[in-house]
């Protein structure tokens, strides 16, 4: 049995495992652009009114992030 498995997020950024064991090739952002596979990126700031430091938290998985209930 043969398995493939695609993501477009191979590196965490807490160095755990995928679970993919091997890598048949990689493709920076930069290079996916450069080829045409990707459109090139744009940033545009947004200005808000908000004060994250009055946002809590959560630990779900491992991973700290901003607790949806406290952003609506």
């Amino acid at each position: 049995m043969n398995i493939i498995g695609m993501t477009a997020t191979p590196y965490r950024n807490d160095e755990r495992s995928m679970l993919l064991p091997v890598w048949a090739f990689a493709r920076t952002v930069p290079e996916m652009v450069q080829e045409g596979y990707l459109a090139p990126l744009t940033w545009k700031p947004v200005q808000l009114d908000l004060d994250l430091a009055q946002v809590t938290t959560t630990h779900q998985s491992g991973e700290l992030d901003y607790a949806e209930t406290t952003l609506a």
